[in-house]
């Protein structure tokens, strides 16, 4: 792309990552059009000034608009590189969250199969690559289990492009691999705030305690988005998180104090009785709000049992 596509394309990231959403929006359609102007329409680069724009919009939630844009850098990146190249598998994984989000999870599926069809291609030909230079077929055998698969998309976390990056955290998370934790939870404190979001997300499908206190830390995270993850994860892991989480909840000066209430009564352990009562007279009135709803929902999960 060309000098000043790139600064915009750069300028676009940086609003992104302080929150301002309608500012990166103005930018990301200039440096749409300058890429249309400069490479023509079917140009790769176009592709990917489509992706910065509807992720922006996914950000806001406006869907409608960020699908279109979704499937017309799809349609750009299949035809200039074909349908297992890793481009097409982040304009594939993109829509398969965009999808999620709707709940429309028949087709959040069939998007997320297709990101797996390539990557597990590509995983096979670098496995088969490395089995003729080693001269050693029994590698090939070894492509059959998810620690494989792991560990291929464990090193595509370190990949140049942040795009590759963020869809190698999901597909980790489907995959659900204990050896991915260590190297998912390195990736929340990455300075791609996608990568971040996509970790936590990743994390939660895995639900291993030992993502619990970097969780926690998580939701004193700059930005908006990856903070709602660590949130709802830490509710998905359920017990193994509740005694950090209590914790949380006493010390008002940690980020994230407000949220560890409102995560309680999501569980519903019995254990946060207590210290919701005593946040009942916490000086912050969400935390006291927080606190009484969490009370309720603990009371009626008993009342269930």
């Amino acid at each position: 792309m060309n000098t000043e596509g790139e600064a915009l394309n750069d300028e676009v990231e940086s609003l992104d990552e302080q929150g301002s959403y309608d500012e990166a929006v103005v930018v990301a359609k200039k440096a749409l059009q300058v890429a249309e102007q400069e490479r023509g329409f079917n140009h790769p680069d176009v592709a990917t000034s489509l992706n910065n724009l509807a992720e922006l919009y996914d950000t806001q939630e406006l869907y409608g608009q960020a699908e279109s844009l979704h499937k017309r850098a799809l349609a750009i990146r299949e035809k200039a590189f074909g349908p297992y190249h890793p481009d097409v598998a982040t304009s594939l994984n993109n829509l398969a969250l965009l999808y999620k989000a709707q709940s429309q999870y028949a087709l959040a599926h069939i998007f997320s199969k297709r990101v797996s069809a390539i990557w597990m291609k590509g995983f096979a030909a670098d496995l088969h690559k490395a089995a003729i230079s080693q001269n050693d077929p029994a590698l090939l055998d070894h492509a059959q289990s998810h620690s494989a698969q792991a560990v291929h998309l464990i090193a595509a976390l370190n990949d140049a492009k942040e795009d590759v990056r963020e869809a190698a955290a999901s597909e980790l998370g489907k995959i659900g691999d204990p050896c991915a934790v260590e190297p998912l939870i390195a990736a929340l404190k990455d300075s791609h705030y996608r990568l971040r979001h996509a970790a936590a997300w990743a994390l939660g499908e895995i639900g291993d305690p030992r993502a619990v206190e970097p969780l926690i830390a998580a939701l004193g995270d700059s930005l908006p988005p990856v903070r709602e993850a660590a949130i709802h994860v830490l509710v998905k892991i359920g017990t193994s998180a509740v005694e950090p989480l209590i914790a949380l909840l006493k010390d008002s000066d940690r980020p994230g104090h407000r949220a560890a209430a409102w995560a309680l009564g999501q569980i519903g352990d019995p254990r946060a009785v207590e210290p919701l009562n005593a946040a009942l007279e916490d000086s912050d009135w969400f935390v006291s709000q927080a606190a009484a709803e969490a009370l309720v929902k603990i009371n009626a999960f008993a009342k269930e049992l």
